[in-house]
């Protein structure tokens, strides 16, 4: 038996989501498959390498999982930036490493079938006892980012699956020329082709040498809250794809009354849906329009608002109804607040990047709770465009809950939007809003729902966004 990167590349696709579902992690988007399963592993690794998920990639991928090489040109698991550098941030920040891996869990993994993840670990278990170069080794298995030693790891009862997988991925990086050798391990696991005509491609004999009960966790990844930061200064340039106004310049120029309206550029819309042309439009052409409206795609010079009607006057004293002690963070992927409802799924809701006792408060959804959480501000955003950065012209929204509905699967939401704003200034404002990231990733990179301890319209104020000059 052979703990590598082919093998744990195997078991870890045995469990993986369907195909057909699209994910972004740390940059990088795409169907779920081994290749994309293996180019994330690699930016988690590496935050700055650059992924081509060309058809090179894909081949090298394919033969990396079979264990017929241990690096590629595609693959540079030799160079010390990767093995070197993934290990010492294991030792020096393990909070933001395993945060990053508990996103990748939850992304690409069906951690919500408990039954499968069992068996990932009790695989990856048997390997570790099987493996006669792991003894003596030191495993960084544990959420509190202690080694174990690798001896008693096959005899542990209970696991944190995010932290169990960074200290494989720390010993495989620190082992890279192994991987080849595990060829063995892979003929022993896959089924001959008359075997594959009456089960799945692995034998269903594996982990079978765990015979303990294991108790699978997902639980145990403490949120990572980064340094504080100063705030967008009131004359700080953000991105804005060509127009280097601030978010203080597009605010302050917007202010009711000030005198000072800025036009935006090109032609405006003349209806609900009609293109504005033209390079770099300015998202505050929304301020034009009645009522709500909100970015609904589109390429620089061709930006597109949809607007959204009314419903009942939103105004400064509903927005100073809300409790504004916690807010609720909506990241959805794709356009999907163009409608009065939306829904997401229950496997990323209320259990990622969310403190416990709050997460422990709300997880029930009852009448209670119901009540409790449209009483709370929200912030509606989409998936960053460009990893922890985004343009100008993508708004998130200022709004609030009107309704929950609890389904089998999923969680269906009824919203109410109440004014848009520079999704920037969540990205350069990370700590003031309490989103999680690490070096190179941004919480605002996955779909998720979450709820954060900070007093929402008061933060906006401090970035440089007055929500009480904002709302129709």
């Amino acid at each position: 038996m052979k703990l590598c990167g082919g093998t744990l590349l195997t078991l870890l696709s045995a469990v993986k989501r369907a195909r057909g579902n699209r994910v972004s992690f740390l940059g990088i988007r795409g169907t779920v498959s081994d290749p994309m399963m293996l180019a994330c592993l690699l930016r988690l690794m590496c935050p700055d390498y650059q992924v081509d998920l060309s058809g090179a990639f894909r081949t090298q991928a394919s033969r990396y999982k079979n264990c017929r090489i241990s690096y590629a040109p595609e693959l540079p698991l030799n160079e010390p930036r990767y093995t070197e550098g993934f290990h010492r941030r294991v030792r020096e920040q393990y909070p933001q490493v395993l945060q990053s891996m508990d996103m990748y869990c939850h992304l690409f993994l069906r951690v919500e079938e408990q039954d499968r993840m069992e068996w990932l670990v009790r695989a990856i278990l048997e390997v570790i006892l099987l493996d006669p170069d792991m003894a003596g080794q030191g495993l960084y298995i544990s959420p509190d980012g202690e080694p174990v030693e690798s001896a008693l790891v096959p005899e542990m009862e209970g696991f944190c699956l995010p932290a169990l997988l960074v200290g494989c991925l720390d010993y495989i990086v620190t082992h890279v020329p192994l991987n080849t050798e595990g060829q063995e391990t892979l003929r022993e696991w896959i089924l001959d082709k008359e075997e594959i005509h009456m089960a799945g491609t692995l034998r269903e004999t594996i982990g079978c040498r765990i015979r303990h009960r294991i108790e699978v966790l997902m639980d145990q990844v403490e949120p990572f809250v980064p340094e504080p930061q100063s705030p967008c200064p009131d004359n700080a340039d953000v991105e804005t794809g060509g127009d280097n106004r601030s978010v203080q310049d597009l605010t302050d120029a917007q202010a009711p009354g000030s005198g000072a309206e800025k036009e935006p550029t090109g032609t405006m819309p003349a209806g609900p849906g009609q293109p504005v042309t033209g390079p770099n439009r300015a998202w505050t052409g929304t301020q034009m329009f009645l009522g709500i409206n909100i970015f609904a795609g589109a390429q620089v010079g061709q930006i597109q608002y949809y607007q959204m009607p009314t419903t009942g006057g939103s105004s400064q004293m509903e927005l100073l109804s809300l409790d504004t002690g916690l807010y609720h963070l909506f990241v959805v992927e794709g356009e999907r607040f163009t409608e009065r409802s939306f829904s997401l799924s229950k496997s990323v809701s209320l259990n990622r990047h969310i403190e416990p006792a709050i997460r422990d408060r709300f997880l029930d959804l009852g009448p209670m709770e119901q009540a409790d959480l449209i009483r709370l501000p929200a912030v509606f955003a989409t998936v960053n465009r460009e990893g922890r950065e985004t343009d100008a012209f993508h708004p998130a929204l200022l709004g609030r809950l009107t309704g929950i509905r609890v389904l089998r699967h999923e969680i269906s939401f009824e919203w109410k939007p109440l004014c848009p704003f520079p999704q920037q200034l969540l990205n350069r404002n990370e700590s003031l809003f309490r989103i999680w990231h690490a070096p190179a990733a941004s919480e605002l990179e996955e779909e998720h729902w979450t709820i954060k301890p900070v007093p929402l319209i008061r933060n906006l104020q401090i970035a440089g966004f007055d929500p009480y000059q904002r709302v129709m």
